[in-house]
């Protein structure tokens, strides 16, 4: 009675501001339950596609090609929408992209921010990429740091290609089998972190972990969360598995680089500040230069969140690449010498050069033909910042997310045998006059999506190049490839998004033959 009496004298001498928390905590729900219930509904006078008598989310969340499909059959050009776990989006044919790449007003970043969860704890390396003030920060740095300089870092890619694979697939000359993605990520994760963290992190355990997984949690936590009833979703955010997990290692990550920060300040001293004008050959890390960038004052937090952003960029695109290229050499394995016999002969003959790698061709068709099987009918998605009206009259609305279909299935652009792997079919576009250029592995261009269109293609496509290129070589020179006996697994795929099941497992074993290939560094 003692305690209910002083729980009921308490209420009585605070009841205003338990009405006044009442009335805002009400006002707050009801204002998200309206822009939940706005975004979430179907946009007017555009047709909803579904299939297999599933609802139009469930539709998108399991059989997210198999919607795209149908809508492109069904409608002929003309426009449809799919409902996403965030929201609808309307979708156009391939016809659209060269416009919607010019349109400033199309935004990349705002499109991403809703299916990325920006907002939430633990996203804190995706956001950063998104915020407007950093918008351009990483591209430029990509592009006047690391791009301009590849040449010069192709050395420790192999140094460090050698040391990882060596550790992730062993020496072993019998068949063996293993979850192949995990090495494949392993391997990825150690080459991008010599030249984007330095050798003080690129062989830390911890920092490893990191790199590895932080990409790859978060894009487990976003799937999470976009199966969640939208109005519950930040509180139960909180309680989910994927999410803490997430947490966990953003907090991880700062102390790791909380400490690395601390000892390069210890031993050189804050760098000086950054010129106008970088060096073709400018070397260092990712570290040292947002350290140049701000005279040394950048902030422990902002330092991660960049750190986990390059990574998210770095790693777990280019690894899942790798992965699906492995499971297609397995999958054609008639491929296997001719990628051999071109990495023996031009390394035989440039060394591990830039050049080598360039005039790898096969290998780059072979990536390039990988690739396109794996990015489904989806091309680029953006969100319109204002109403806007495309050359044909279509007029989009401003707030509509919309979705550009890839030609990555056209008869035309490809021809008859559009849905065989064919390895050499961007060799022989190669060879087409006036087409060396457009039709490399890194190229991009309204029929080849794969690293995005215009401004906010990826502007780590040609490092994500080299270290796929120079890993894959050497794995395909110094080891035999082939699926489990009587297996031969599909990748997943969640929202039209197709990837390997870290689970997977291909066998493995090590050749003796090109055991001299390593040491052809020029």
């Amino acid at each position: 009675m003692d305690l209910a009496n002083g729980l009921a004298e308490w209420a009585q001498k605070h009841s205003l501001t338990l009405l006044l928390t009442a009335a805002a905590l009400t006002t707050y729900l009801l204002h998200h339950l309206y822009v939940t219930l706005r975004h979430h509904r179907p946009i007017p006078s555009v047709p909803m596609v579904t299939v297999r008598d599933l609802s139009p989310l469930d539709s998108w969340s399991r059989f997210g090609e198999e919607v795209l499909a149908k809508g492109f059959e069904d409608y002929r050009g003309s426009p449809f929408q799919i409902m996403t776990g965030t929201g609808p989006k309307i979708v156009f044919s391939s016809a659209y992209a060269s416009e919607v790449a010019k349109i400033p007003e199309f935004s990349l970043l705002s499109y991403v921010k809703p299916d990325l969860f920006t907002d939430y704890a633990g996203f804190e390396g995706i956001r950063f990429s998104f915020q407007s003030k950093n918008e351009r920060k990483l591209p430029d740095m990509i592009r006047l740091r690391l791009t301009s300089a590849l040449a010069s870092f192709t050395h420790d890619l192999v140094e460090e290609a050698q040391v990882a694979i060596h550790d992730a697939f062993g020496e072993n000359p019998e068949w063996q089998s293993s979850e192949f993605k995990r090495g494949a990520v392993r391997v990825i994760a150690q080459m991008a972190s010599r030249v984007l963290w330095g050798k003080s992190l690129c062989r830390n355990e911890d920092w490893l972990s990191i790199a590895e997984n932080y990409a790859i949690d978060a894009f487990y936590a976003s799937q999470d969360l976009r199966a969640m009833d939208s109005i519950t979703r930040p509180l139960r955010s909180w309680f989910s598995k994927s999410c803490r997990r997430l947490r966990r290692e953003y907090k991880e990550a700062k102390g790791i680089l909380a400490r690395e920060l601390t000892r390069r300040q210890a031993v050189s001293g804050l760098p000086k500040p950054s010129t106008d004008v970088v060096p073709q050959n400018a070397r260092g890390d990712s570290i040292s230069w947002l350290l140049e960038a701000s005279n040394g004052t950048i902030g422990t937090n902002m330092l991660v969140d960049a750190q986990l952003a390059m990574a998210v960029s770095a790693v777990a695109p280019t690894s899942e690449t790798m992965s699906q290229a492995l499971r297609h050499l397995c999958e054609h394995p008639q491929y296997i010498e001719p990628l051999r016999k071109e990495a023996r002969e031009i390394l035989g003959r440039f060394g591990w050069t830039r050049v080598a790698l360039y005039k790898m061709k096969l290998m780059d068709s072979f990536l390039k033909e990988s690739m396109r099987f794996c990015r489904g009918r989806q091309g680029i998605g953006r969100i319109a910042m204002d109403d806007l009206m495309f050359a044909d009259g279509t007029l989009v609305r401003k707030g509509t997310r919309i979705i550009v279909g890839g030609k990555f299935w056209d008869v035309d652009t490809y021809g008859a045998n559009v849905l065989d792997f064919d390895a050499y079919r961007f060799v022989n576009k190669r060879n087409e006059p006036g087409q060396a250029d457009v039709w490399q592995f890194a190229a991009v261009s309204p029929e080849f999506m794969g690293f995005g269109l215009g401004e906010h293609a990826c502007p780590g496509r040609f490092f994500a190049s080299n270290v796929i290129k120079i890993a894959l070589a050497l794995m395909v020179l110094n080891y035999d490839w082939d699926f489990e006996q009587g297996t031969d697994f599909q990748p997943s795929e969640a929202e039209n998004i197709k990837f390997i099941d870290v689970k997977s497992r291909l066998r493995h074993r090590r050749r003796k033959e090109e055991a001299c290939v390593g040491s052809m560094v020029a």
